[in-house]
């Protein structure tokens, strides 16, 4: 009862419906949980409901779509069990017994409708049971065996207990319906295909396509192999052979034909023909006799043929000590001698059977690498009932020995009985019904593909266990942390409303309450999969969070916009700010005023603020959290309206209204969006990237510098001309910025004066912006004669860049005809145009046109102020333009540069002056005679021109000076001027006179070089000497290097007066100071001497060098009480020099004298040396300072 019970609850139908229950209350109770974003498809009851039919629908049409399918199946097999088809085969009976056959097969197939096959486990089709083969040779006992085997055979009561012969496809097989099982038993010659091999082969072969047809998923289920024991007694081991290679053959046939390996189950039938069989189970009932004899082999395969025989062997043996050990007991029980015999012989008799069983495993199953291996399942011994003689083995081969005639045993008589069948059939063979499996392609790796299957879906259900905890867990935990931001939050908000720090302080909890997950910086995003899964709670906390943002952005940070717009009226409140403080006072009215109130120009003005009081890299993300906080404040259309200081309002408004109306106008459309958006007149969009090789600014800006695009002529018609009246129009409704009641709105007259003021403020500026700009631009420098010759040739060329720019420079500064054609947008035909022109051409020569334009369009200022330069581009009829030959002139430039940088190249060592005054620089005069005739930018073009080359002249003169000043100066300076005395007064070498006169002398080195490389350069007029400024060129030479050629000038003054060729000085000497305790003193000079002794002094003229060649100057002092001589004395052609440095020199007011003591031996004498020149050699410092300068 309780079986049958448990077998009903786990049928499948009942599962079924459990589980499409759990489903349906899956789907009501958990699907209101389930949401994707703020999507809750199953929140609706309703929805639930038809959701919950619809599965309820799916499953229904499902499960009779896979009844209706093997219903379909099932009849199928049948009709093709049941058909008609001819058959080529040799026909064994008449047409009337076919008939006859045909009819009892199809009662027997709707006998099998009407019954319940599959028995209590519940009703199966035909093609749902499992169908297993019989093969064994003719007369192996396969159908006794079956008949005694005890199965239950539904058909039975109604076509008695012999197979229901089969028909058509299956005409040599016999049909055993069981309720576990359909047996297919066929015909012997199948297996042993001896009668008629090719009939027999296709008629196995055929039997095998029907199976694989409509059962191709499993088409057998298993092969019983049928051998009757006196075929393996009776045969030699030849003719056993035979029988073991053709089931071989008939096995792999089954295997290769319907891609399966099904287990095979070896049946020995007829055990009871072995002698003392019947006698020694006699005493076994009925329930013994269901068992099973035999063995069963494990799963795994033999690897190879010893190994199935040892495996055969050792079970078998087994099997003979169980007998060993029953026949002790069976012989006491029995008191028959002649049974008793025949039990104690049984065991050895079946024991004799091993070695012909084990050769027959051996052939029919032994693996092999060219077959496919035969899955040996068991071998078993059975007997279906008793007929025959029994076959006495051992007597047998004993008789056979001696060559005695073996006595006949008598037949079995009596009712025959089945032998360890039942069993078998229902509890080894049926249960293994899914043992075999496919061998197919797909079918070998069905079992991976549902183990896949099967390891994904649990996988999937841990991963969905894993994602609800989770998702639990995070929205616990998102819960907390809102809690948590919230308390946060609450406890600085008073203090945050109270404050007006900086913005900057309140941006964390700002950007704490915009960032809450579920709120307002969520609001566009998916629900995070680890806290979805119907449990999201940010739906509900969301809401409140964006609330508590809003309330926050209107109670924090809007006062502190207000606060930043009062502080900007306060600092700024001066007409010389108006456009600022007008639009500042204007977002702040609105913010006051919803009325008013403008979002995006609010946005604008405030995140433009807060850029430029956070600027950089480092305060970009602060920028950007501020801008966002902005959006979201001024996004909502009831903004809260702020209260306003009116005191401040009413200051501001006295002081804009110093400001005009146009100005404030013009002003806006400076900032208005569409001219913000205009992009920059430059340089290189005009004349290519080439241009920074032939311009550059002044200023040092990079040549993408542009001009703002609202002075160009895409700036004037875009703006100006479609907006400029607007703009007017709109400042005309805006009065409500300047005071508190609407003004009476403006006329259109009005309204067009405006807008005639507001132009000639912006025309007044695009001049300003023009010259500006092109003051700015100069040309580029010169990197050599080569590059500037190179460049002057192709600003001299058809192609000239300067022409170019020029060209382009023209079409952005004439506007009042563009204009005319903007606004005149009127077709006209071909002859009226023509007689416009014909006027036109009329008035220009009477010169009304120019007039006429002026007095009409303001534009016409900036004409007016370009005129002379759109004249010099103006090409008139076919005469070129006159900035034509203007550059033109420039190629005797490129000329003269190109000459000067041949010579250069040829080993020339530098310019003298009259290379300075040769044709380069008569072409650069000329050049400049030119350029007082042109109009700006061209005139300083030309003047830069001619700057650059004088430039590279000096630029490379200075290179040249070196040279030859280091070859012809510098080595002989070194030798015998700078290391020497006086220019190196701790020198013990003199300088060489004769030296002293080739260095310094008139026409020596010094005199020669400065007359011949650097004269032109240095104006010496000047006091000190400076450099010549030569069209804005200078020599790069060093502010000492001047010095030092000016000192080299006043030293050959000094020493070389007249021009003389050697040196020589004449000075007075007259004693003034002479100890008391001393006679006398004595000086001299070679052979020149001045004697004092207390009495009046006199002046004594001195020459300098000596005559006679004696080079010694000499100081005596004669002490009065001893007569005592105390002397100096120094030689050397610088002797006298030397001399005076051992004295102390005391200067005096006048440059040409100068007082000089010296003490010796304590006493004192006196001398003032008196010049014949203000250039005192005695007391400058010009020899001290001169040296050996390195370089210029």
């Amino acid at each position: 009862m309780f079986k049958k019970i448990f077998q009903f609850l786990t049928s499948r139908w009942v599962l079924s419906v459990i589980g499409m229950l759990f489903l349906c209350l899956f789907i009501w109770y958990i699907g209101q949980l389930l949401a994707f974003g703020n999507w809750m498809p199953l929140g609706d009851e309703t929805t639930r409901i038809i959701f919950i039919a619809l599965v309820i629908a799916i499953w229904i049409g499902w499960n009779l779509y896979k009844s209706l399918k093997q219903k379909k199946t099932n009849q199928a097999i049948i009709n093709t069990l049941t058909g008609n088809a001819q058959d080529n085969l040799q026909q064994e009976a008449s047409q009337g017994e076919v008939e006859q056959l045909q009819q009892r097969f199809k009662q027997a197939l709707q006998t099998l409708k009407k019954s319940r096959l599959g028995g209590s486990g519940g009703f199966k089709y035909l093609y749902q049971l499992p169908w297993y083969v019989i093969i064994g040779p003719p007369g192996a006992g396969k159908t006794t065996a079956l008949k005694n085997s005890g199965l239950n055979f539904p058909l039975q009561e109604g076509f008695g207990s012999d197979p229901v012969k089969g028909v058509g496809g299956t005409r040599n097989c016999d049909w055993w319906f069981t309720n576990e099982a359909v047996l297919l038993d066929t015909a012997g010659r199948y297996t042993t295909q001896d009668s008629d091999e090719s009939v027999d082969k296709q008629a196995w072969g055929g039997f095998l396509q029907l199976l694989k047809k409509h059962r191709g998923r499993k088409p057998l289920n298993g092969v019983l192999l049928a051998f009757s024991l006196t075929d393996i007694i009776g045969q030699s081991e030849q003719g056993l052979q035979m029988h073991a290679r053709a089931v071989r053959k008939r096995l792999q046939e089954i295997n290769e034909t319907l891609k399966v390996q099904v287990p095979v189950y070896l049946i020995f039938t007829k055990a009871d023909l072995l002698d003392g069989f019947m006698e020694f189970f006699d005493d076994m009932d009925q329930r013994q006799r269901e068992q099973i004899w035999g063995m069963t082999f494990e799963l795994s395969q033999s690897e190879s043929a010893e190994q199935l025989t040892q495996q055969f062997e050792q079970q078998f043996s087994q099997l003979v000590s169980q007998l060993d050990k029953k026949l002790l007991p069976r012989i006491q029980a029995e008191f028959d001698y002649n049974k008793r015999a025949r039990i104690q012989g049984f065991p050895e008799q079946f024991a004799g059977l091993k070695p012909a069983i084990s050769r027959f495993l051996n052939e029919v199953f032994a693996p092999s690498q060219y077959e496919q291996k035969n899955l040996l399942r068991g071998v078993y011994f059975s007997s279906g009932t008793q007929e025959g003689t029994p076959i006495d083995r051992l007597i047998g081969s004993v008789s056979r020995a001696f060559g005695l005639q073996a006595q006949a045993k008598p037949a079995f008589s009596g009712p025959g009985r089945s032998y360890f069948l039942t069993r078998l059939l229902k509890q080894v063979i049926f249960t293994e019904a899914e043992l075999g499996i496919s061998t197919g392609f797909w079918a070998k790796h069905r079992a991976w593909v549902e183990r896949i299957g099967y390891s994904l879906a649990g996988i999937f259900f841990i991963l969905m266990i894993i994602g609800w905890y989770s998702s639990y867990q995070n929205n616990l935990d998102y819960i907390a942390d809102v809690e948590q931001q919230v308390a946060s939050y609450e406890n600085v908000s008073q203090n945050l409303v109270d404050s007006r720090g900086e913005i900057t302080e309140i941006l964390p909890y700002l950007n704490m309450l915009r960032n809450i997950q579920g709120g307002y910086a969520d609001q566009d995003k998916s629900i995070p999969f680890l806290m979805g899964m119907g449990l999201y709670q940010g739906d509900k906390i969301g809401p409140v969070a964006i609330d508590a943002y809003k309330r926050a952005l209107n109670n924090v940070l809007m006062p502190r916009v207000i606060e930043r717009l009062e502080k900007q009226l306060v600092d700024n409140n001066q007409i010389s700010k108006g456009q600022f403080l007008y639009a500042a006072l204007k977002v702040y009215l609105m913010l006051g005023h919803p009325g008013r109130y403008d979002a995006d120009e609010v946005s604008i003005w405030v995140t433009t603020d807060w850029a430029n009081q956070l600027p950089g890299a480092s305060n970009k993300v602060i920028r950007e959290q501020i801008v966002g906080h902005l959006q979201a404040l001024l996004e909502t259309d009831d903004i809260k309206p702020m209260p306003l200081q009116g005191r401040l309002v009413e200051n501001v408004r006295l002081t804009l209204a110093r400001q005009s109306l146009a100005e404030r106008v013009y002003g806006q459309i400076k900032r208005s969006p569409m001219a913000r958006k205009l992009g920059e007149w430059r340089i290189i969009d005009n004349i290519g990237a080439d241009a920074a090789r032939y311009f550059r600014f002044k200023s040092g800006a990079p040549l993408s510098k542009g001009l703002p695009g609202l002075f160009t002529l895409q700036g004037y018609h875009d703006v100006l001309l479609k907006n400029g009246e607007s703009a007017a129009e709109q400042a005309a409704k805006e009065t409500w910025v300047l005071r508190e009641s609407e003004r009476e709105a403006l006329n259109d007259k009005q309204i067009e004066e405006l807008y005639q003021d507001v132009t000639k403020l912006y025309f007044a500026d695009y001049v300003r912006e023009w010259d500006h700009y092109l003051n700015d631009l100069d040309i580029a420098q010169f990197d050599s004669f080569a590059d500037g010759a190179q460049k002057v040739k192709d600003l001299s060329a058809d192609t000239s860049p300067i022409k170019s720019l020029l060209v382009h420079i023209g079409e952005q500064t004439v506007l009042a005809s563009s204009s005319a054609d903007f606004i005149d947008v009127v077709d006209e035909s071909d002859r009226i145009s023509r007689i416009k022109q014909q006027v036109n051409a009329l008035l220009e020569k009477a010169g009304d046109v120019a007039n006429i334009s002026q007095n009409k369009d303001p534009a016409a200022v900036v004409d007016r102020h370009f005129a002379r330069l759109h004249e010099i581009i103006k090409q008139r009829d076919q005469t070129p333009a006159p900035i034509t030959a203007t550059l033109s002139n420039l190629n005797e430039l490129f000329l003269a540069l190109s000459a000067v940088d041949a010579t250069i190249n040829s080993g020339g060592l530098g310019l003298t002056t009259a290379d300075a005054n040769s044709s380069l620089q008569g072409v650069m005069r000329r050049i400049q005679l030119e350029a007082n005739r042109q109009p700006e930018p061209l005139r300083h073009w030309l003047y830069s021109l001619v700057r650059e080359s004088n430039m590279v002249l000096v630029r490379n003169s200075r290179e040249r000076f070196n040279q030859v000043w280091q070859s012809s100066v510098l080595s002989f300076c070194h030798q015998a001027i700078g290391s020497r005395y006086p220019i190196n007064p701790s020198s013990a070498n003199d300088i060489n006179l004769s030296d002293f006169s080739r260095f310094f002398g008139p026409a020596g080195l010094l005199d020669d070089f400065f007359k011949t490389y650097l004269s032109s350069f240095i104006d010496t007029s000047t006091n000190p000497w400076s450099l010549v400024n030569n069209a804005g060129a200078t020599l790069e030479i060093n502010p000492q290097i001047i010095a030092y050629f000016e000192r080299a000038q006043r030293i050959r003054q000094t020493y070389f007066m007249g021009n003389a060729t050697s040196p020589s000085l004449s000075f007075q000497v007259m004693p003034i100071q002479l100890d008391a305790k001393a006679s006398q003193s004595l000086i001299e000079l070679g052979d020149q001497r001045i004697t004092y002794q207390h009495g009046p002094a006199r002046l004594t003229r001195i020459v300098w060098p000596p005559t006679g060649g004696f080079e010694r100057a000499r100081l005596s002092v004669r002490n009065l009480s001893s007569q005592a001589a105390t002397n100096i004395s120094t030689d050397g052609p610088w002797a006298w020099f030397r001399l005076m440095d051992k004295g102390e020199k005391h200067s005096s007011s006048n440059r040409d004298r100068f007082r000089v003591t010296f003490e010796l031996g304590g006493l004192k004498a006196g001398y003032e040396v008196r010049a014949d020149s203000v250039y005192n050699p005695f007391i400058s410092q010009d020899l001290r300072l001169m040296g050996c300068p390195e370089s210029l």
